[in-house]
């Protein structure tokens, strides 16, 4: 990823090169070759469908947990290391 220091012609993906406005700068990488459908179904990415369904799992837990803290509590920081 690159930033870039002029105002580009166009943002969005083409000809493999995609460009992105973020936090007032513009940003430039080439394209991924990786699909959702790829990422669906092919057996390279199994432990990555797998790890989401886990992270998928914990973030249902944790948000429980999460809306018991009171209010007072509530940091936003790990205070238990």
């Amino acid at each position: 990823m690159a930033r870039l220091h002029k105002i580009p012609s166009f943002t969005g993906t083409r000809d493999g090169i995609c460009i992105y406005h973020m936090k007032g700068s513009f940003f430039v990488w080439t394209a991924s070759s990786l699909t959702a459908e790829r990422l669906k179904n092919d057996p390279a990415f199994a432990e990555t469908r797998r790890n989401g369904v886990i992270l998928s799992k914990a973030a249902k837990i944790s948000a429980g947990v999460y809306k018991k803290i009171n209010e007072k509590n509530k940091t936003g920081k790990c205070t238990g290391y």
